[in-house]
């Protein structure tokens, strides 16, 4: 009787736990490992010192402000249902300094900002010399044109030395 006890408490957690709704990333609007840069920037951008998957991070080194960035059309970015983007990325900071920012940014074609958003590291960051995901989420503005502009970038403010891998901006679907 037990044993019928046991399993039937089992059973009902399994069918509980898949009932409670979770938040979940849709999907991948912009990724990069880093790995595809080799050869098309500067040599000191890419490093195999540290790397948290594949064969090369993005490497920030001290006194550079500004990483490469990525540059495009809202149509050709972000799908028509998305409400909200997450951004998540790995850091390895070389120092306890820790200030670098990845931005998010939707521009109109006359340059002005609709939508300026950062996931900041230092918040989240307990430690350094060691692989960290940082990661936010935020809401996307109703009034956003598909000729709009959508750039994406990462600032150190220069602060520090970091090494970064696997970014991901998700674009979150609204849920009908």
């Amino acid at each position: 009787m037990k044993l019928l006890q046991s399993y039937l408490v089992a059973f009902i957690l399994v069918i509980a736990s898949s009932c409670t709704q979770t938040e979940s990333k849709g999907p991948a609007i912009i990724e990069n490992t880093f790995d595809n840069l080799f050869g098309w920037t500067p040599d000191f951008t890419v490093s195999k010192d540290y790397q948290n998957s594949g064969m090369y991070s993005y490497h920030i080194k001290n006194g550079y402000e500004y990483t490469v960035g990525y540059s495009a059309t809202v149509a050709q970015t972000i799908p028509e249902n998305t409400r909200s983007i997450t951004i998540e990325y790995d850091l390895y900071p070389l120092n306890a300094n820790t200030d670098f920012l990845w931005v998010f940014e939707i521009i109109r074609p006359d340059n002005t900002s609709v939508l300026w958003k950062a996931c900041e590291s230092k918040d989240q960051i307990k430690e350094s010399k060691k692989w960290t995901t940082v990661s936010t989420k935020f809401e996307l503005p109703a009034t956003v044109g598909k000729d709009f502009i959508v750039k994406s970038y990462g600032c150190s403010r220069n602060k520090g030395e970091y090494y970064l891998d696997n970014l991901k901006i998700f674009a979150d679907e609204k849920q009908d």
